[in-house]
């Protein structure tokens, strides 16, 4: 299993989607949408959906096309965060075929950066980098600084990651470097320094691929220098990759170490994609010593108990997303006979 996948499920909610939080909500769909972005950044999807669900039908009654289409946003945010990328571009193609769409920057450059996402779980990795280009295209005419500074991070922020994941050292510096640079004429290190860890970390995966394994770990180190008390939450995942690098250098007993440091703080964080994996990787490294077989089964048990619950939790995403799409389409029967009513 590679780990960048799951790593960017991580990076998604603490770092990204935590910073887009809405405030001064003007009226009551704003108001529930919000309370679905905080459910979102807690990992609690199904929530997340109802109460996005709930916001698009009051919108839908309203005839409010802005709170029709960041409905829509949010239901794709969140079925893009728990691997449902097909339905998430239904709601991305309803996004871009509204009405408002084009009056709204910002939801251009959303729409892009899921675009991107998905495209990079496929490895369309050129693909992927156009709709990056393209979301950071639209960020310049985001009226809002706060949004607009964002949404160029986080276009950056997955350029150079994915240059990472060619190995290809050179543009990760460049894309890198620019980002260096994005925070530093915002000034805004607040920001920063969430995406500093990963961006050393980054750098740390590359040079372990590329088998330069001192300098991995002395990104791997840096990364550590700025873990701070409102980021403590990224510290499994540096800890994880540390395992990561002493298992291709081969010392197995090192590595387990550091993947239980990880799995605590997984735990602790309550991050069950990230808890599911590093048992997976413990059991796997334990298997190779009859001594840990016990040990090792354990933790294998454990792995199937998360795996398990969370195909049961995408099931109910899914049935909640089908009965929320028949729901919609009866209520736009409805408000279409109310207006031909009357127009006779």
């Amino acid at each position: 299993m590679s780990i960048f996948p799951l790593k960017l499920i991580i990076i998604q909610i603490i770092i990204i989607f935590s910073l887009f939080s809405q405030s001064n909500s003007s009226n009551k769909i704003d108001s529930i949408l919000e309370e679905s972005f905080q459910q979102l950044t807690q990992l609690q999807f199904i929530e997340s959906l109802k109460q996005s669900d709930k916001a698009l039908h009051l919108s839908l009654e309203a005839d409010d096309e802005k709170g029709v289409i960041y409905s829509y946003l949010h239901i794709a945010r969140a079925l893009q965060e728990v691997g449902l990328r097909k339905e998430a571009l239904k709601y991305v193609d309803k996004i871009e075929k509204n009405v408002f769409f084009k009056k709204d920057a910002f939801v251009q450059s959303q729409t892009h950066y899921l675009r991107g996402r998905i495209a990079s779980s496929q490895r369309l990795y050129s693909l992927e980098k156009e709709h990056y280009l393209k979301q950071l295209k639209a960020s310049e005419n985001i009226a809002d600084p706060k949004r607009k500074e964002l949404s160029i991070t986080m276009a950056y922020f997955y350029i150079q990651h994915l240059y990472g994941k060619q190995n290809n050292a050179d543009s990760v510096e460049l894309y890198q470097e620019l980002l260096r640079e994005h925070f530093r004429d915002n000034n805004n290190d607040s920001i920063g320094s969430s995406y500093y860890i990963s961006l050393y970390v980054d750098k740390g995966l590359l040079y372990k691929n590329l088998r330069r394994y001192d300098e991995a770990a002395e990104q791997l180190d840096k990364s550590l220098q700025f873990i701070q008390n409102d980021n403590t939450s990224l510290l499994f995942y540096i800890l994880q990759v540390y395992g990561d690098l002493e298992i291709a250098k081969g010392d197995t007993v090192k590595a387990i170490s550091y993947y239980k440091g990880a799995l605590k703080h997984s735990i602790d964080v309550n991050i069950n994609h990230k808890t599911m994996y590093l048992h997976k990787r413990i059991s796997d490294c334990l298997m190779q010593n009859e001594e840990s077989i016990d040990e090792a089964k354990h933790h294998l048990r454990e792995y199937n108990i998360i795996n398990d619950s969370l195909e049961r939790h995408n099931k109910m995403v899914v049935d909640l997303i089908l009965s929320g799409i028949v729901k919609e389409k009866d209520e736009s029967s409805a408000k279409k006979a109310r207006r031909f009513r009357c127009n006779i």
